[in-house]
């Protein structure tokens, strides 16, 4: 599918991945809906895509405000980034967390991508999880993982929907919070980790699966270090 012209909506897209994956839309001619709860990062991505040459106009909603995550909704448009989400990291997390703060991390992380996906009219969706989804190792961020998996599953069961689903699962990825975090890293730590998944390698991917009419389904999973690949696609050890 050609992007040249179609209206995309990236949530979060104030900063970090999702100003990140708006720039890389918007370079292939898209429309972007900058969606962000933050006006002021909105505008600056807004900005700088138009600096770029590119077309954008933001779009400020609390996505956990139903009043405004409808509003956002009804207006028309083409592509749907589903990127908004995050809280893994921060504490207490269930069972230690109050039910209301672990549920809106549920709420923003699972259920909003999923319902902002129903009611927005999208002919293409691609929600970004997070490797926290996978695998079965013990995770601080129950409630996170919990909702990223489902994403990521709810992903797959929907081969063969309409509108066409597919998804990102990156592992720890290099955002401004990602490199103050290494920085802060005694130097033996941060000399042991793998390098962070690239910002532009993200986006590229996110623009790969809004063109490609076969993807639906698709999961496409960038662990740090190694090439995309594809969830169910088996992986080479060397």
């Amino acid at each position: 599918m050609e992007l040249h012209g179609l209206r995309a909506l990236v949530t979060g897209a104030g900063t970090g991945i999702g100003r990140a994956i708006a720039e890389r839309v918007a370079a292939d001619g898209a429309i972007v809906h900058v969606s962000d709860v933050d006006a002021a990062g909105a505008a600056e991505t807004v900005r700088r895509v138009r600096a770029a040459g590119g077309r954008a106009e933001p779009r400020i909603a609390d996505l956990l405000v139903p009043a405004e995550l409808a509003a956002l909704a009804a207006e028309p448009v083409d592509l749907l980034v589903n990127n908004a989400g995050g809280g893994g990291h921060i504490p207490p997390s269930y069972p230690n967390a109050p039910p209301a703060e672990w549920s809106a991390t549920l709420e923003l992380n699972l259920r909003v991508p999923l319902l902002l996906a129903q009611l927005c009219g999208a002919r293409a969706v691609v929600s970004i999880a997070s490797i926290a989804g996978l695998g079965t190792d013990a995770y601080a961020g129950v409630e996170y993982a919990a909702a990223k998996a489902g994403l990521i599953r709810a992903t797959t069961s929907l081969r063969g929907f309409t509108p066409r689903y597919s998804c990102v699962v990156p592992d720890w990825v290099e955002t401004e919070r990602a490199r103050r975090e290494l920085a802060a890293m005694p130097a033996a730590q941060r000399a042991a980790e793998l390098p962070l998944v690239p910002l532009a390698l993200l986006a590229e991917q996110v623009v790969g699966l809004l063109r490609d009419d076969t993807a639906a389904g698709r999961v496409v999973v960038l662990d740090r270090g190694e090439p995309p690949r594809d969830l169910d696609a088996p992986r080479v050890v060397t």
